[in-house]
């Protein structure tokens, strides 16, 4: 603290001892001994508290540095789901093109239309999607026969009876 030696402090006891008197001397010791410790408490004190506060600090910054990283981070990776979305999203359509052009070229040559595909109906296929192209082509006895047992199997029976006819009279 003040940076003094032995033989200083030696020659201040003595300068005290002629200046104040043996008997006044002890008592201004203790005083001089109280104060001291005294003031050395309240030093290392303050000096704690100041250390204290400046790890609450350094704490704070390096909290402060965490979250935007934390927040830099979660933006990167809300940045790569969205291209990730965007890049299935481009495939799912990318695909459903293709089976479109497979299907319309199917049609062309004549090839029976094939039902769509599992990975087409898990792509995200909607029924708004799937209004854009074709139907499908229905055979006729099938839709007859859809159309008997929507009316509940009464108009079925004569239609089929006349078509034999006709196949009959054909065959004659």
């Amino acid at each position: 603290m003040f940076d003094l030696g032995f033989w200083e402090v030696l020659i201040i006891c003595l300068i005290g001892l002629l200046v104040l008197g043996p008997e006044r001397m002890a008592k201004a010791a203790r005083m001089v001994g109280y104060w001291v410790g005294w003031a050395r408490s309240s030093f290392n004190a303050a000096r704690t508290e100041v250390e204290r506060e400046l790890q609450i600090e350094e704490m704070r910054r390096v909290g402060d540095s965490l979250r935007r990283d934390v927040e830099s981070t979660r933006r990167d990776l809300d940045a790569r789901r969205m291209e990730i979305e965007s890049s299935t999203r481009r495939s799912a359509l990318e695909e459903q093109r293709s089976e479109r052009l497979r299907r319309a070229e199917r049609a062309e040559q004549g090839e029976p239309r094939t039902p769509q595909t599992s990975a087409s109906a898990t792509a995200g296929v909607t029924s708004s999607d799937s209004s854009s192209s074709p139907p499908p082509a229905q055979d006729p006895d099938s839709t007859q026969a859809q159309q008997g047992t929507a009316d509940g199997g009464q108009e079925q029976q004569p239609k089929r009876h006349e078509e034999q006819q006709n196949k009959q009279e054909q065959q004659e």
